[in-house]
C-alpha cells in the first residue's frame, strides 16, 4: 500500500473534467446515499473543478467506522397479537 500525504499530487480522470491532476486534501466527505459524512479524511481532490475523485486506501479504516455507526440496527417492540 502506497501512503499519500497532504499536498501529493497524482494523475486522474475526472468525472466531470477528463484526465487531469488531483492533489490529496483534508475534507468532509459525505457517502453517496447521504446517510452520514465522514470528517477530515484524505481525499484526492480534482485541482480544476475542486471535486472529490478517490480516496486512498488508508482513509478506508475512517470510512467504514463512520459508515458502520450510520447504518446501526434499530430495535422496536411490537405487540403480539393472537
Amino acid at each position: 500500500m502506497k501512503i499519500v500525504k497532504e499536498g501529493d499530487s497524482r494523475q486522474i480522470i475526472c468525472p466531470e473534467c477528463g484526465l487531469t491532476h488531483a492533489t490529496y486534501q483534508l475534507r468532509d466527505v459525505s457517502f453517496s446515499d447521504d446517510s452520514g459524512v465522514v470528517k477530515n479524511i484524505l481525499a484526492a481532490v480534482c485541482n480544476h473543478c475542486n471535486t472529490v475523485v478517490s480516496i486512498p486506501k488508508q482513509s478506508t479504516a475512517k470510512v467504514r467506522a463512520e459508515y458502520n455507526k450510520s447504518k446501526r440496527p434499530s430495535m422496536c417492540v411490537c405487540p403480539l397479537i393472537f
